[in-house]
């Protein structure tokens, strides 16, 4: 699986397109890779109905269906956290949906973890690794999913989600991701939706 997706490296680094048969078995061996491992992180339950932003929801959701990377960004207090988790549910299963949550991450290592969580990798995949190669473990099992990921809550810890989103993208697969944050990524690939302040009153 290293040789293969340091073949993708050096071909990508040189405009070039890895054989169709050589993806082929990439995807073979992470789907076998990940094959037991724990369910995503679901989206959390809301305590009161979703009410209005239809507009919104349709636009993100279209975003979506072009894009592996969308983020919402806008101000503190807008809504872009229930606003992100009811596009999922609308865009995608919400079985196949995950949940990273990164309130309270101030470290790489807390970010790392979130995405572990969220993804379905067992923490235990991840000791004894250095920073790149956990990152690197990210990307395989973001690589073997098919489902939509929401990361909240990025602007504290931007940089480092910056670099493992990156490093997502980079690996070919068909994982989409939906991103909060006060401020865009900044991500290469990355579709932006600025979240209105306020619901238009007739909506309401």
């Amino acid at each position: 699986l290293r040789i293969i997706q340091e073949a993708h490296r050096l071909f990508s680094e040189r405009g070039l397109i890895l054989d169709a048969a050589l993806v082929d078995q990439e995807q073979r061996l992470l789907d076998a890779a990940f094959a037991s491992d724990a369910e995503m992180e679901p989206l959390p339950e809301q305590p009161t109905d979703f009410v209005g932003r239809r507009r919104e929801i349709d636009a993100i959701t279209g975003l979506l269906r072009s894009s592996r990377l969308v983020t919402i960004h806008g101000i503190g207090g807008s809504g872009k956290t229930r606003l992100a988790i009811h596009a999922a549910r609308t865009a995608g299963e919400p079985a196949t949906c995950g949940f990273v949550d990164l309130a309270a991450a101030r470290s790489n290592a807390h970010v790392e973890s979130a995405f572990a969580r969220g993804l379905g990798l067992p923490l235990t995949r991840l000791d004894g690794l250095d920073t790149d190669e956990r990152v690197d473990a990210l990307a395989d099992a973001a690589a073997s999913s098919s489902g939509l990921l929401v990361i909240d809550n990025c602007e504290q810890v931007v940089a480092h989600v910056r670099t493992i989103v990156s490093r997502l993208l980079a690996r070919p697969g068909r994982l989409r991701m939906l991103a909060t944050s006060r401020v865009p990524l900044e991500v290469t690939g990355e579709r932006r939706y600025p979240v209105p302040q306020f619901t238009a009153a007739e909506e309401l």
